[in-house]
C-alpha cells in the first residue's frame, strides 16, 4: 500500500499553479527531481505579496497526461484571465479511444488555500499527493493439471479495462470526460503451461459503481468471456477501518490471479481470484 513517502521515490517533477483570492491564474512553478532533492522537496514562493491564494499541484506530468484549458488543445494559461475552474487534466496517450501505453506515474494534490502574510515570517505548508495511476498485473491459471503450451503461440485470452469519462479530470480531480476509453495490455505473454499473464496501467480508481470494467475476451473471435466491475471486486479486500476511496487511492499496484476451470476456451468459469495475496471465491460471474 502506497503512503506519502512513495512520491519521493517516483515523482520526477512537480508543477504548481498559483491563483489569487478570486481564483484567477497568476503563474506556474516547476521543479524536476534534482531540484526537489536539492531543496528537500520544497518550492519557494517568496515573490508573493500579502493575500489569499490557491495552489494546485501535479507530480509526473508527461506526454501521457497534460494540463489544458477548457479546450483540450489549449495548453497555455493566461495570467489575470485563466480561471481555476478552467484547468483540466487530459489523457493524451489514447489513440482512437484505445490506450496501449505503460502510462507514466501521475500524482495529484488537493487544492491548497493559504492566507499569506509576509510579516509573519517563513511558513511551510505540506501537500498530500494522491496517486492517479494504477498498475495492474493480471494472470489466468487453469485449475488442476496444467495444459501443454509453448511460449509465443497464439494467446487464448486478452484483457482490457473500459471506462467512460475518465480521459479528462477537472481541477478537483473529478472525472468530467465523455469518451469511452479502452485500456489494453502493454505487455502480455504465456508460459510453458499456457497460463496467460498481462500488464496494463489505468488512471485513478473511484468507488462509484462500474467506474472501470475489466473484460476478458477470447483472442480467437473476440467473444466476451468474463466481465468484472473492478471497483466492486477490489472493495472486497478493503481493510477494516479504511474507506474504500482511501484504499483505492493508497494502493497503486494490483496483482490479480484468476483461477478457472472448464472444458474449452469458450466454456469455463472463474473459480477464484487472488488480489494482492487475498483469495476470493467467485460466484455468478457476469459474462
Amino acid at each position: 500500500m502506497a503512503y506519502a513517502d512513495a512520491a519521493f521515490r517516483e515523482v520526477n517533477r512537480i508543477d504548481v499553479l498559483v491563483f489569487d483570492a478570486q481564483g484567477t491564474y497568476l503563474f506556474m512553478k516547476s521543479a524536476n527531481a534534482e531540484e526537489l532533492t536539492r531543496n528537500n522537496y520544497r518550492i519557494s514562493f517568496s515573490e508573493l505579496s500579502e493575500g489569499n491564494y490557491t495552489f494546485l499541484a501535479w507530480g509526473g506530468l508527461s506526454e501521457d497526461f497534460r494540463l489544458s484549458g477548457l479546450d483540450a488543445r489549449s495548453l497555455e494559461f493566461v495570467p489575470g484571465k485563466t480561471r481555476v475552474e478552467d484547468i483540466y487534466l487530459d489523457l493524451h496517450a489514447a489513440e482512437d479511444g484505445v490506450c496501449r501505453k505503460q502510462l507514466h506515474p501521475l500524482w495529484y494534490a488537493e487544492p491548497l488555500n493559504i492566507s499569506y502574510n509576509p510579516r509573519s515570517g517563513r511558513n511551510i505548508h505540506t501537500v498530500s499527493l494522491i496517486k492517479n495511476t494504477n498498475h495492474f498485473h493480471f494472470s489466468l491459471q487453469e485449475e488442476g493439471t496444467p495444459s501443454s503450451g509453448a511460449v509465443g503461440e497464439l494467446l487464448p485470452y486478452t484483457f482490457e479495462i473500459i471506462s467512460i469519462g475518465y480521459e479528462r479530470y477537472d481541477w478537483k480531480n473529478t472525472p468530467v470526460g465523455t469518451q469511452r476509453i479502452a485500456t489494453v495490455c502493454y505487455e502480455i505473454e504465456t508460459d510453458d503451461f499456457a497460463n496467460t499473464s498481462a500488464q496494463l496501467v489505468t488512471g485513478r480508481l473511484l468507488e462509484e459503481k462500474e467506474s472501470r470494467i475489466l473484460y476478458v475476451r477470447s483472442t480467437r473471435n473476440t467473444n466476451l468471456l468474463w466481465k468484472f466491475d473492478l471497483g466492486e471486486l477490489l472493495s472486497r479486500t478493503c481493510p477494516d477501518g479504511m474507506s474504500l476511496q482511501e484504499y483505492l487511492d493508497r494502493q497503486d499496484t494490483w496483482s490479480l490471479i484468476f483461477n478457472y476451470k472448464g472444458d474449452g476456451i469458450e466454456s469455463f468459469i472463474a473459480v477464484s481470484v487472488s488480489i494482492n495475496g487475498w483469495t476470493l471465491w467467485l460466484q455468478d460471474v457476469e459474462a
